[in-house]
């Protein structure tokens, strides 16, 4: 008779993966200055998981703050190596590192 083998509970989802996900599809997100903040924060919400990234580690809850952390974590995500970052005349472009590393290689 074999002992009971308990079954080892899966590995949670990375941290950072959904976001990660939407950016290695290929999408990128623009952020500037120069548009509306209604419509920065349209922008972000369309990358998978990063409002949810935002309100649950930096536990904010106003429009204006909630916009604000989504671009700190794409920043922080950008600082540890985890995506690209572009900035020419006041718009930042986030993408994908490994893209972006191709594309520089041509």
């Amino acid at each position: 008779m074999h002992p009971e083998r308990k079954q080892t509970p899966r590995p949670a989802e990375p941290l950072y993966a959904r976001v990660q996900t939407w950016f290695a599809s290929g999408k990128s997100v623009e952020i500037t200055d120069y548009r509306p903040a209604g419509e920065e924060r349209t922008r972000l919400i369309e990358v998978d998981g990063l409002e949810e990234l935002a309100r649950k580690h930096l536990k904010v809850s106003l429009p204006g703050d909630v916009t604000a952390a989504m671009e700190f974590v794409l920043e922080g995500m950008h600082q540890h190596s985890l995506l690209a970052r572009e900035s020419v005349d006041g718009v930042v472009t986030y993408g994908d590192m490994i893209s972006r590393m191709m594309q520089d290689l041509k």
